[in-house]
């Protein structure tokens, strides 16, 4: 089974923190006037993470079968609902803050 502990650690790491903000530019100078969010260096640290740990696409399905059979989430499943969650950032800007805020990434986590 493979370890999570560098990503999981970030459940502690991120509690109190504030995660980042919405930056919106009205006067158009900064990313073609579309507003974008600044992370903490925290939230930063703990996205490159998730994005640089590899995982097989073989062993998530043959893991999402074992914990379906037992009616449980298994830690590689838990973790490439993660890596999706925070590879989505890059196509609707803003995924990341929301999913801290409302606790799914924390949630997601607790399963690692």
């Amino acid at each position: 089974m493979e370890s999570f502990n560098d990503i999981s650690v970030y459940a502690l790491l991120l509690k109190g923190d504030s995660f980042g903000e919405w930056v919106y530019d009205d006067e158009g100078k900064i990313n073609n006037g579309k507003p974008f969010v600044i992370y903490t260096e925290t939230v930063r640290a703990f996205m490159d993470a998730v994005e640089k740990k590899e995982q097989k696409f073989e062993t998530v399905l043959e893991k999402s079968k074992e914990g379906a059979l037992k009616g449980e989430a298994e830690k590689e499943v838990a973790f490439a609902l993660l890596k999706s969650v925070v590879g989505s950032e890059k196509y609707a800007p803003g995924t990341v803050l929301s999913r801290l805020k409302d606790g799914t990434i924390q949630s997601i986590l607790s399963k690692l």
